[in-house]
């Protein structure tokens, strides 16, 4: 298999703090078959004018001299709903709103290289486990989607529903059978006939899941049964340790 070059935008006012990913970066690329790629920043401004470089990750400071790092990952999202965010900051204070923009993980900035190599190390794991693709046919056609474009799954009668980034689809199968072709450690079931992904979930209410809408106008929202609340919680739990911790 060929190795996945992992592109990463670092935006930072503090120079020695550059310095220290940059040195992170390259014993990474010493010790492991994943390669690292990283363009550097000192400011909001050159990173958004930059126009050749087009990163897998970001990496961003909070506090920034010329804007806010939460500010410009909501603009980045804008762009790319998926990307993942790391933040760098020593005010855990600014987590829950890093959380409102989906961080996908969170640094101290004490030069912790262990702590960036754990990172570097998710990361090469997640853009492995992206790489899966979920198939049907439908109308006698042969459908293949990205599994992290894919919302949720959904079923009336004997017909299943496919709500995806790029639109609705349906084919008939068992619901059932689906858990079995997805990455299970980001999809959950909800009910009998429901399953999320959970990257789309935007905040959770006792049992209520609400999540992004394919149109990204408004939120759309699903109460979870009994049969599934335990093991939802567990798995959701798992999800953002993994993604946030």
């Amino acid at each position: 298999d060929e190795v996945k070059m992992i592109k990463i935008s670092v935006c930072d006012d503090d120079e020695g703090q550059l310095t220290f990913f940059k040195q992170c970066f390259m014993g990474y690329n010493e010790k492991h078959e994943e390669k690292i790629e990283a363009n550097f920043y000192q400011s909001v401004q050159s990173l958004l004018n930059e126009k050749k470089f087009s990163p897998d990750v970001y990496f961003l400071d909070i506090e920034l001299q010329d804007g806010n790092g939460l500010k410009l990952a909501g603009k980045i999202r804008t762009r790319n709903p998926q990307i993942p965010i790391v933040f760098i900051t020593s005010h855990e204070e600014f987590m829950p709103e890093a959380f409102q923009v989906h961080a996908y993980q969170y640094l101290n900035e004490k030069k912790n290289a262990q702590a960036v190599e754990n990172v570097l190390n998710q990361l090469a794991d997640y853009f492995s486990e992206q790489n899966q693709i979920f198939s049907f046919q439908t109308y006698g056609e042969m459908i293949s989607l990205d599994c992290r474009d894919i919302i949720c799954f959904t079923s009336e009668k004997r017909k299943n529903i496919v709500i995806a980034e790029n639109g609705e689809f349906e084919y008939y199968g068992k619901f059932s059978a689906i858990m079995d072709k997805l990455p299970r450690q980001n999809f959950a079931e909800l009910r009998n006939n429901f399953i999320i992904n959970m990257a789309y979930i935007h905040t959770i209410d006792k049992v209520t899941v609400y999540y992004e809408n394919v149109h990204g106008i408004g939120l759309n929202s699903v109460d979870i049964t009994r049969k599934y609340r335990k093991s939802f919680e567990e798995k959701y739990e798992a999800y953002r340790n993994r993604i946030y911790r």
